[in-house]
């Protein structure tokens, strides 16, 4: 195995409105991304899906993403980050849209993130119900639209 220095950038987002199936959305995204050079590292894509009974406005979706950035974003941004110096997880972006929020991460070990969303799973004190899905994705294909959205 190869040892590999990874410099963390510091997050830096972007606000975004986005308009899909005739629907509006809006978000952010983690631009210093877009730059990050040792994309191997965080090689698996997680996705992870939050849906309300939000009416199907833009209004709703800002609410939600407010809603959601507010209080099980921090959540699961902090045990994903854990470590500062050595994050298991790099905040992506988060996107509101027809009832949903998706919060997107590029993952360095997924069993240590998937040991992480079980334990959210089965707590009892988490008001949100969310599904997930992560990817194994080198190329960062799942993240090319996210990207070129910056």
């Amino acid at each position: 195995m190869r040892d590999v220095r990874v410099v963390i950038p510091d997050v830096v987002l972007r606000g975004l409105t986005f308009r899909q199936d005739g629907s509006m959305g809006c978000g952010v995204l983690n631009t210093a991304l877009k730059a990050f050079e040792e994309r191997d590292v965080f090689r698996w894509h997680l996705s992870l899906m939050i849906e309300t009974d939000e009416a199907d406005t833009s209004d709703a979706a800002a609410r939600l993403d407010a809603e959601v950035a507010g209080g099980f974003g921090e959540l699961l941004t902090e045990l994903m980050l854990s470590d500062v110096d050595k994050p298991n997880a790099l905040f992506l972006g988060r996107l509101s849209w027809r009832g949903t929020c998706e919060l997107l991460y590029r993952v360095h070990d997924p069993e240590v993130a998937n040991a992480a969303l079980v334990m959210l799973t089965d707590s009892k004190d988490i008001a949100w119900t969310f599904d997930y899905r992560m990817d194994d994705d080198p190329c960062w294909d799942l993240a090319s639209w996210h990207l070129r959205a910056m």
